[in-house]
């Protein structure tokens, strides 16, 4: 919610200042909906919200899920998936498949998948490691949306608008192993290529 009020009062100064939450945290519900309306403000004031959908191997649109509660106004939630094992893709001049991993979220309420595993992060104490999981999916969606907003044809778009863009022009399909009622719509951005950045 700091982060929406800090969005709002610089927007005021500046009308074409743009931002995209990268959210990674669990909401907890309550009736009073804190960190649900927190989301749905921000959307409301035109930041574009990109949210990770989990690593508890649940369906993302169970009673449970955290998640579930804030209304779709707009946001993006996200899964995972990972490199099929080597003995599993012999064929070297094909793509290589990504799959679900079993431990990410799933269902319907999940809109889209991006590489969860192996992801390559910086250290802080210097060189890089290995990290997994769907906090690591998002931030690549995030960053396709971020660089969306920053060519002519993507800078005025709402979330709700964006989150379209992505859908029809950001994703395909193939993923392996997707479970039930889960979205066979995996990140590309070689569509970014063809966008004017000026």
């Amino acid at each position: 919610m700091l982060a929406t009020e800090d969005f709002i009062g610089r927007k005021e100064k500046d009308p074409n200042l743009r931002a995209v939450m990268n959210i990674s945290w669990i909401i907890r519900h309550s009736p009073e909906r804190k960190g649900e309306k927190a989301i749905e403000e921000a959307i409301a004031q035109g930041i574009h919200v990109v949210y990770a959908a989990g690593n508890e191997h649940q369906d993302q649109c169970s009673p449970s899920s955290p998640k579930r509660h804030v209304e779709n106004v707009g946001q993006i939630y996200v899964s995972g998936i990972i490199p099929q094992a080597p003995d599993d893709h012999p064929d070297k001049t094909q793509p290589w498949p990504m799959s679900f991993q079993w431990r990410f979220n799933y269902g319907n309420c999940v809109d889209l998948v991006a590489p969860g595993e192996p992801i390559v992060c910086a250290s802080a104490k210097g060189g890089t490691f290995n990290h997994a999981g769907t906090s690591f999916a998002a931030p690549l969606v995030a960053g396709t949306v971020a660089a969306i907003l920053s060519t002519p044809a993507g800078r005025d778009l709402t979330p709700a608008q964006m989150k379209a863009t992505i859908m029809d022009r950001f994703t395909i399909p193939g993923v392996v192993d997707v479970p039930d009622g889960s979205p066979d719509k995996m990140l590309v951005i070689t569509e970014l290529l063809h966008l004017p950045h000026n």
